[in-house]
């Protein structure tokens, strides 16, 4: 199997650019309807994720790790090329498996959009600054 060449400094960029891409997705953007769509309330979500945000950001930096060695596995260069990877991903594994999920629990199509869509922009983004950041 080929080694990539991984740039740890762009992983850890593009780890805390998902973080603050979720930040504005969930916390400003789509807030209302994200906890319509959940049915939440501020109650059920209390004082905030706390130990959830461990969790993430854990999650967010191995994201990156794992789609910087799509990026150099598709000598991605630049952001464009790399953007495009992150849609391919998207594509093939996160929106197709979020809507598997999405059918069977009987949640809406709106909470998928804004859930898948979230991913699909993290991916973009991140697959933009590790392509572009060679």
């Amino acid at each position: 199997m080929p080694v990539a060449e991984i740039n740890y400094l762009a992983v850890l960029v593009a780890g805390v650019l998902s973080m603050a891409i979720g930040f504005l997705w969930y916390s400003l953007v789509f807030s209302r309807a994200w906890m319509q769509e959940s049915k939440l309330t501020a109650k059920d979500i209390g004082n905030g994720p706390g130990a959830g945000y461990a969790l993430v950001t854990v999650g967010s930096l191995l994201q990156a790790y794992v789609l910087a060695h799509f990026i150099d596995f598709t000598n991605a260069t630049t952001w464009v090329q790399g953007a495009t990877t992150g849609i391919w991903i998207w594509t093939g594994f996160v929106g197709t498996a979020y809507a598997a999920t999405y059918v069977f629990s009987k949640r809406s199509l709106k909470l998928w959009t804004i859930d898948a869509g979230y991913f699909l922009a993290v991916l973009m983004a991140q697959g933009a600054l590790l392509g572009a950041w060679v």
